[in-house]
């Protein structure tokens, strides 16, 4: 099998699933063929089609579990291709994320469409584990910031901890950063899903949630607004003594806690119990 063959297979026969496994495969196997398959002549094209074909059906009870199973494995096959930097570079180029944004939007969250949210959190993913300055610029025109804060807020737990990292990511960097505290309704809305992601996290074992969000503080309270802000108001989860025992038990919550704390407080540290 090559990718010529690859390429035609799955653009004439009807066992699209099997195939799109098979590229998967081939492709995970051979690294190196990446960049030749997406540079096939209709390959983009191909996968933006596979993307969007069950828009009309997503927001109704007509969505079949073979649907949503298939477009999965498309997002998985993108993922996979987003690996290879010159093929991410060229994604961001034609807007493919944006494609994927429908499956983040939806407020349902029965098991089939977390399915499709995790699928489309996951290939985003693999775009914030290398700083580029041209993600960051088109996640903030693209509108991702409110659609990560609202897959943390309504997501499963594997859905919180993709978007709060993508999140995380944008703020990381100072044109993120910017944009998110450029309006006081946009940081208000900021502070009440953090807020309440936060409270969620009493049922949670795994720390990586709280990471992330009080990472997020951190970075928020490098501006003087915001920093006052907390100041005067600690987000009420912060002040959770279930919370708080979860932070003390962890030695990178425990640090980040304390470095948000100690920026609002003038330098004082939080002394635990």
């Amino acid at each position: 099998m090559n990718v010529n063959e690859l390429v035609k297979n799955l653009f004439t026969q009807q066992n699209r699933y099997s195939l799109l496994k098979e590229t998967l495969d081939f492709l995970s196997a051979n690294p190196s063929k990446i960049i030749d398959f997406w540079h096939t002549d209709g390959v983009p094209i191909f996968f933006l089609q596979e993307l969007t074909n069950i828009y009309e059906v997503l927001d109704s009870d007509k969505l079949k579990n073979e649907e949503i199973s298939y477009t999965c494995m498309v997002m998985n096959v993108l993922k996979l291709i987003a690996t290879n930097k010159e093929v991410r570079n060229e994604m961001i180029k034609i807007q493919l994320p944006f494609y994927l944004y429908p499956y983040m939007n939806n407020p349902k969250v029965t098991q089939k469409y977390e399915l499709l949210r995790i699928s489309a959190l996951s290939y985003l993913d693999v775009f914030v584990e290398t700083p580029d300055k041209s993600v960051v610029t088109f996640f903030k025109k693209s509108e991702l910031i409110p659609l990560s804060l609202k897959c943390m807020d309504i997501g499963s737990v594997i859905s919180k901890i993709l978007a709060s990292k993508i999140f995380l990511f944008i703020l990381k960097e100072k044109e993120g950063l910017e944009y998110a505290v450029q309006t006081l309704e946009r940081f208000v809305t900021i502070g009440i899903v953090l807020n309440v992601v936060l409270g969620q996290c009493v049922g949670f074992k795994s720390p990586e949630l709280i990471r992330n969000i009080l990472e997020c503080y951190c970075i928020l309270v490098t501006e003087e607004n915001v920093k006052l802000s907390f100041k005067n108001s600690m987000p009420k989860n912060l002040t959770d003594e279930r919370i708080l025992s979860k932070i003390k038990n962890d030695e990178v919550c425990r640090d980040l806690f304390q470095r948000f704390y100690s920026c609002v407080n003038n330098g004082e540290f939080y002394k635990f119990d």
